[in-house]
């Protein structure tokens, strides 16, 4: 692969114009290295050669979920958020499926634990959670259920700003069915509504941010060390999950939530709601959250 300078973009890419749709992706993108393994194929750091703007590339093998790879193509389509990670448009390739998409250069929150070796600070947590919170209205305004929220679909680009990411289990609300009722995500995070399948909406995300948080102060999820099948029997009971010292406190005050929401973090409707309304409107709407 041939050494290529990173250059500052001399202009923004927005989307990709249909002359560039029409190439091989290699004449429209200089490929650079591989950044790792995401859902369903490899994602690749590259460059734009007309704007000189670094994206990242998921290649996908056509032999996989085909329809999980459109359905993602299609919900990123439909997003216009800086808090989700943009797409500007998709190549074949052989067959390989070049999915092109915002660079988010800090990686993913988890790789950034992993990376330090230690746990997030009280405030660059609150940072990530507003900034995830705003993602999370975004989506839901838009009748959509993410249904995988953790550490590792939080992406921080060089700036430090928050975006949500990976849509390949995200879910759509119609205003006839305003509950789902199918058993997607990663179990530690679920809701309880949906290890039962009773239905469920976009609260479910809200609880898979509260144990975000969790996974944030300490390193790992609440129930991490048993078996997924224990661990969703205990939250299948309502079990409410505790932050230890006062992290949740730390957070709950720097975000500006009440009280009530203080070193636990309850399954309740309520509860849930008030988390993403009182977070979204805690931060100054003219300073963004950024983490450094």
């Amino acid at each position: 692969m041939e050494t290529v300078q990173l250059r500052h973009p001399r202009r923004q890419l927005r989307k990709l114009d249909e002359d560039s749709l029409t190439k091989q992706p290699e004449e429209v993108f200089d490929v650079l290295e591989k950044l790792g393994e995401g859902s369903y194929g490899s994602v690749f750091k590259a460059i734009h050669k007309e704007t000189g703007q670094v994206v990242a590339i998921k290649q996908v093998p056509v032999e996989s979920d085909l329809q999980e790879i459109i359905k993602e193509i299609s919900i990123m389509q439909q997003c216009d958020s800086p808090h989700v990670v943009k797409y500007y448009g998709s190549y074949f390739k052989n067959t390989d499926l070049w999915i092109v998409m915002e660079y988010c250069g800090a990686g993913s929150v988890s790789d950034i634990i992993r990376l330090r070796n230690k746990t997030l600070m009280e405030d660059e947590i609150s940072t990530i959670i507003q900034s995830t919170l705003k993602g999370l209205e975004y989506l839901h305004f838009m009748r959509k259920i993410h249904r995988d929220i953790k550490a590792g679909n939080i992406l921080l680009n060089t700036e430090g700003h928050a975006k949500l990411a990976d849509f390949g289990v995200a879910g759509q609300l119609t205003d006839t069915m305003a509950k789902r009722n199918t058993v997607i995500g990663t179990p530690f995070w679920m809701a309880p509504e949906v290890i039962q399948e009773i239905g469920y909406n976009c609260l479910a995300d809200i609880w898979s941010l509260g144990i975000t948080a969790i996974e944030m102060a300490e390193g790992k999820p609440p129930y991490a060390d048993i078996h997924p099948m224990r661990e969703e029997d205990e939250i299948d009971s309502r079990t409410m999950v505790r932050a230890r010292g006062q992290e949740m406190g730390t957070i709950r005050a720097a975000c500006g939530m009440s009280e009530g929401v203080n070193t636990m973090i309850e399954y309740n409707d309520t509860l849930a709601s008030q988390l993403g309304t009182m977070v979204i409107n805690a931060e100054d709407e003219e300073d963004e959250g950024t983490m450094k």
